[in-house]
């Protein structure tokens, strides 16, 4: 075992050309997924971080969608129908340029808690092309927003 050892040992020690092949074959099968890996997962954390200011804007605006004279007259939040659609046009509006980048929205999800006078919105996109094989991944994004200018 040893003798093989030093024999490996002087082969690459003594051949400049087994030492690059070597370093070659290294960075081929270790330092060129690391860096695949380095650049997919900044893509992922920029797809979330608009997902999250996508989820946010359009809760504001949802909560912005308040039925103004039946707060005047009875003291209760209603949410007018158009909130939903509202919600999702905020979101579309600020994902648009993700779709020529293999990124698509699968699902809004605008929920709307007139009690509490609490809009929450969930956007997911699915994000083709993750690391090597052709992985996929789905991101989800949440946002909330309080009905809180009736009061002021």
């Amino acid at each position: 075992m040893r003798r093989g050892t030093n024999l490996l040992l002087a082969i690459f020690s003594e051949d400049r050309g087994a030492s690059l092949l070597t370093f070659a074959a290294f960075a081929a099968f270790v330092l060129i997924p690391i860096f695949g890996l380095a650049v997919e997962m900044g893509r992922v954390s920029m797809v979330r971080g608009k997902l999250q200011d996508a989820a946010d804007a359009a809760a504001l605006a949802a909560a912005r969608e308040v039925d103004v004279s039946a707060w005047r007259e009875k003291g209760k939040i209603v949410f007018l129908p158009s909130a939903y659609s509202e919600a999702n046009a905020y979101v579309y509006q600020n994902l648009s340029d993700l779709a020529g980048k293999g990124i698509r929205i699968r699902r809004v999800r605008v929920s709307l808690n007139s009690r509490r006078g609490l809009v929450t919105v969930t956007c997911r996109a699915r994000v083709s092309g993750i690391l090597p094989l052709g992985m996929s991944m789905t991101l989800v994004g949440r946002g909330s927003a309080q009905v809180t200018w009736l009061y002021k």
